[in-house]
Order: structure tokens, then C-alpha cells, then sequence
């Protein structure tokens, strides 16, 4: 135990002798008081005592992120995180009454991506976050109060096996795909989710793991908020920017494009054109892109971003593409220069930023103002070929001749007939070129030109 979780928890703020097993049931108690407390407080609808509480919870909330942060025992660790999580949403709910989002800071956010570091260390490769049945003893309990009861009663130094620390992690990424805080879902530790979708299998779902179809909810859901508002889609489209990015820069840039071109195609609903969910998502991913490029938050390869402006259904609208290569090849001193030009009449390297990708990223988005990209697709092309037929049958029933009472047709020459300026009837083109073809033709005349040898003597 670290001398920091002493501090918390013993009178007076000195250290003192206490084993995990005291903690663990010390954040227990602290997290069900609270609980009750909001209970309490749900059934009295009392708003005045609504502030102290909601402070109670922010306090508990710091001491369960520092357990995180500096604690050394995997369990307790992975306590500390589920107890942050509960008495983040007790404070989300309190808050969403006042029109307002508790704070989580950065100490917290760097603190739960330690967390994850730890949990995602040493797990296994197939994680499970469901216990085995056998072991439960018909007890109807939770993966997290299960692996508590199994490893934390023992004492401190017990070793937990390879399964045990992949339920951890499976567990623990879960509920960070189900949390509502979008400081939660969009952290680091939401980036360390993403990257394992980089070998998932799209084709058969059954045969993923529980972490990597954790991962899966997380991605779908940032699809469907980022199609109800362009700042949801703007923090969704940067997170998976930043998880790309790292994933190049830690294993190279075809992993890095693998995972992107993974996380466009599992990502659903798809996009439809022209729809409200599509202007949304065009609107959220300009804004990521400019607050991507203005930020460089990483500092690494930009071609990481080619795949999403590839995408056939990308929403970015062709107008904010031309801005964007129009300021980033101004920015780096591309303006007027070919991808393709010698290397000696491109720009000095002196006078240009370090910056690799640039001009696939530029290529990219010139592609998205061609007309190339706004070609019609297959339905519209049977619409219209539909459309062109029924204007054709149309054309055809309006010069059909005229049915009599009794059915039959009128004969052709009683119409015309009946009129003595009626026009004569004209012959058939096929006809009336044989009656052209048999005419006897017209000697040439003498004015025709005659050709004659040059006499050169």
C-alpha cells in the first residue's frame, strides 16, 4: 500500500497499518453511503441538500482516483475504478437536473489511463468478462463483486492468474464504454480501447473477444451521438484520429492505416447522403480536422487521416475540403507545386514545417472537390432510367391511333380522308431511301474539276 491511500483513510492523516482487504471494504462503504444518500435524496426531492451531496461525491470520487493512480495492487485498482465510475454518474445525474456536467480533471484523467495501462498489461489474449459459472455457486453477482470476493480475502501478495487480470480488463472496459461522461469516453484510455480493433474479424462477430466488442459499442456510439450534434461528432472523430495516430507511431504507418480503414468500416449506422445525421457528421469531422491540425497533438504522420477522406460515404462537404487544402498547403509552402515535379523545382526544405504526410493528406482533399466524387449512384441511375422509360411509354400512348366504340381501330385513311387539306401521308424513311437508291442519277456537269498531268516540258 502506498502512503498516499494511508492518508486518506486514517484519523488524523497518519500513516498507519492497513491491508488491502480494509481498503477495499473502506471504498465499499464509502461508495454504498453514498448511494443511499442519493436514494434518500431521490425519494425526499429535497434540492436544498443537493449541493452537499453532489461535494461528497467529488470527494469520494478524488480519493477512489488517487486508489487508482498509485496503488499497486491490481484488484484493489480495478475497485477504485468501478467505485469512481458510480459516484460519477450519481454526480452526472444530480447535475443534468441544474443543466450542468460534474468535473473530471486531468489528475483524474491521467489517473484512469494508468488504470488501464495496468489492467491491459498482463491479461490474457482472449478476455472474458463474464465469470465462470462453476465458481459462482449459484450466487447471482457481478464479474467486479466476483473477482473482489475471489482475490482480495487472501491478503495482499496473492498472485492473480492471466484469466483473472483478463476479466479485469474486459470488465473495466465495458463500463467505460457505457459511461455517459464524454471526459470518460473520449480519454486516453478510450484511445487504448480503440486500438483493438485492429485485427478484429468484421465478418464473424461471434468469434471476437469481450474486449474488442467493448470496443465496438464504443466506436458504434460514437457514430449515432456525433449524427445528433457536430460538437459529439467532432470529439468522436478526434478520438479516433488520436488512436490511430498513436497506433502508427508506436507499430508504424500501415498499422496505423489498418486501424483506421477498421474503424470506418465497423463503425455503423451508416452514413446516409444528404440525411440531417450525414450534415452533422460532414459539420463534427471539418471541426476535428482543423482542431487536429491547429493542435498536432501527436506530432506524427498526418497520412493516418487519408482513409477517412477515402471513405466513399465520407460526409466532409466539397467546399470546406477545398478550404482545408487550400490553408494546409499554405501552411507548409505547397501552394503551386505537383506531387510530381523534380526535386529541384520544389519548394527549399529549409522553408518548409517537418511534417510527413502532407501531400497525401492535400491529394485527398482535392479529391473530395472534384466531380468525380458526386457521380450518381446505382439508385438513382434506375430512377432515372425508370423515369426516361415511363416518359417513353407516355410519348408512345399519345400518338397511338384511336380506338372506335366497338373496339376497333380506325382505319388510317378514313382519318385523313375525310379532310381535303389533310397533309399526304409520308412514306417510310426505309422506302422512300430504295426509291432514292433506284432513281436514275444525273450525268456530271462540266464544271467539275479536271485533274491534268503538269507538262514540264
Amino acid at each position: 500500500m502506498s502512503s498516499r491511500f494511508y492518508t486518506l483513510f486514517c484519523p488524523g492523516g497518519q500513516p498507519g497499518e492497513l491491508s488491502v482487504q480494509r481498503a477495499s471494504e473502506l471504498i465499499e462503504l464509502m461508495v454504498l453511503l453514498s448511494t443511499w444518500r442519493a436514494r434518500q435524496l431521490t425519494l425526499s426531492e429535497n434540492g436544498k441538500e443537493s449541493g452537499g451531496f453532489l461535494m461528497c461525491c467529488n470527494l469520494a470520487r478524488a480519493c477512489c482516483a488517487k486508489v487508482m493512480g498509485g496503488e499497486r495492487h491490481l484488484m484493489l485498482r480495478f475497485q477504485a475504478f468501478s467505485g469512481f465510475l458510480l459516484l460519477l454518474q450519481l454526480e452526472y445525474l444530480g447535475h443534468k437536473e441544474n443543466s450542468g456536467l460534474p468535473t473530471v480533471t486531468e489528475e483524474h484523467l491521467l489517473a484512469l489511463d494508468a488504470a488501464f495501462q495496468a489492467f491491459y498489461s498482463g491479461r490474457a489474449t482472449n478476455c472474458n468478462w463474464r465469470q465462470p459459472s462453476e465458481a459462482l455457486a449459484g450466487r447471482e453477482v457481478t464479474s467486479c463483486r466476483w473477482l473482489l470476493d475471489r482475490y482480495l480475502q487472501d491478503g495482499d501478495d496473492l498472485e492473480i492468474p492471466a484469466e483473472a487480470q483478463a476479466m479485469v480488463a474486459a470488465s473495466a472496459s465495458r463500463m467505460l464504454a457505457e459511461c455517459e461522461h464524454e471526459a470518460v469516453y473520449t480519454s486516453k484510455a478510450a484511445e487504448r480501447l480503440l486500438r483493438e480493433l485492429e485485427n478484429m474479424d468484421s465478418g464473424d462477430l461471434e468469434k471476437a473477444s469481450d474486449l474488442q466488442l467493448a470496443a465496438l459499442h464504443l466506436l458504434r456510439r460514437l457514430r449515432r451521438d456525433g449524427g445528433r450534434h457536430a460538437r459529439d461528432a467532432c470529439q468522436g472523430y478526434q478520438l479516433q484520429f488520436r488512436a490511430a495516430a498513436c497506433h502508427a507511431k508506436e507499430k508504424g504507418v500501415a498499422a496505423g492505416l489498418q486501424l483506421a480503414s477498421m474503424l470506418i468500416h465497423l463503425s455503423l449506422p451508416h452514413i446516409i447522403p444528404g440525411s440531417r445525421a450525414a450534415t452533422q457528421l460532414g459539420k463534427g469531422l471539418a471541426l476535428a480536422l482543423k482542431g487536429y491540425l491547429e493542435a498536432d497533438l501527436v506530432g506524427g504522420d498526418l497520412e493516418v487521416l487519408v482513409p477517412w477522406l477515402r471513405d466513399p460515404c465520407c460526409p466532409l462537404p466539397g467546399s470546406t475540403a477545398q478550404k482545408l487544402a487550400t490553408g494546409l498547403a499554405s501552411d507548409y509552402g505547397l501552394l503551386g507545386q505537383s506531387i510530381t515535379a523534380h526535386p529541384q523545382k520544389r519548394p527549399r526544405p529549409w522553408r518548409l514545417k517537418a511534417a510527413q504526410g502532407v501531400w497525401p493528406l492535400v491529394t485527398a482533399l482535392q479529391g473530395l472537390t472534384s466531380g468525380l466524387r458526386h457521380s450518381k449512384s446505382w439508385r438513382d441511375k434506375m430512377q432515372q432510367t425508370a423515369r426516361r422509360r415511363l416518359r417513353r411509354r407516355k410519348d408512345t400512348a399519345a400518338s397511338a391511333p384511336n380506338v372506335s366504340a366497338d373496339g376497333w381501330l380506325t382505319p388510317l385513311e378514313k382519318k385523313i380522308g375525310t379532310s381535303a387539306d389533310a397533309p399526304p401521308t409520308p412514306a417510310p424513311v426505309a422506302k422512300r431511301k430504295r426509291e432514292l437508291d433506284n432513281q436514275p442519277r444525273p450525268p456530271a456537269s462540266g464544271t467539275k474539276r479536271q485533274w491534268r498531268l503538269r507538262d514540264d516540258g
